[in-house]
């Protein structure tokens, strides 16, 4: 009879193990599948790839997937490009990078008639049929999307007016893939920079204190000619 129960309660014990096996598998997969968070003017490190977003760009990269898919916001204050750099600092398994969804705001003042999305030579996108569609809301309408030969610029062209958001990858099935190149582990990596392109003509706001300035000018130039004219008159 002891024999019998010393049998159960070895089945026991390896049944607590093995769920207690499971329960930590559980745990380090979900804890793997969680997406990383990166503030713009940070950095952090994701499936060998450390991820650095300029301030105004704020990432969520998860590498759960087979890929390391970015979603990300980008609010551009004014025309300059804004950028992420990737360097690889260990074995990459995740290829492509895939930026599966993004939003733009464009808070410069100005009105954009184009977007562009560029890597360095350390990188290329998949081809035009990988990229995003060109989107389409309020006070957004591109309408042509384009990829140079060497598959590292591909330029949106339509409109987004001042205080609009471009809401990018919304549709699902289209991507903007990017594929690194560089050999794993090798401290090398490439840059993904955006550029919007400001209408022409479009006046840009000046500061206040320039303003003030620019009246002060035209203050002093009107006492000028009225003492010409004064002068003038009295001879």
């Amino acid at each position: 009879m002891q024999g019998a129960e010393t049998v159960l309660n070895s089945i026991r014990k390896s049944g607590q193990v093995a769920a207690a096996g499971l329960i930590a598998l559980c745990a380090a997969s979900a804890s793997f599948a969680a997406a990383v968070q990166i503030n713009g003017g940070t950095s952090a490190t994701v499936d060998g790839w450390q991820i650095t977003p300029d301030v105004g760009v704020t990432v969520e990269a998860d590498g759960s997937s087979g890929s390391l898919d970015i979603t990300k916001t980008a609010i551009f204050s004014n025309n300059s490009p804004l950028d992420i750099q990737f360097v690889q600092t260990g074995v990459v398994d995740d290829n492509p990078i895939t930026l599966t969804s993004e939003t733009a705001t464009n808070s410069t003042g100005t009105d954009w008639t184009a977007f562009t999305y560029s890597v360095n030579s350390q990188a290329t996108f998949g081809s035009v049929s990988n990229v995003f569609v060109p989107p389409f809301g309020p006070g957004v309408n591109y309408t042509t999307v384009q990829l140079n030969p060497q598959s590292t610029v591909v330029t949106y062209t339509g409109s987004q007016v001042a205080g609009a958001t471009a809401d990018w990858g919304t549709s699902g099935d289209t991507l903007l893939l990017i594929d690194p190149i560089a050999p794993p582990g090798s401290d090398v990596g490439f840059t993904l920079e955006e550029t919007p392109t400001p209408a022409s003509g479009t006046l840009v706001p000046l500061p206040s204190a320039l303003w003030q300035s620019i009246l002060g000018l035209g203050v002093v130039g009107a006492i000028v000619v009225a003492k010409k004219k004064s002068g003038l008159q009295r001879i």
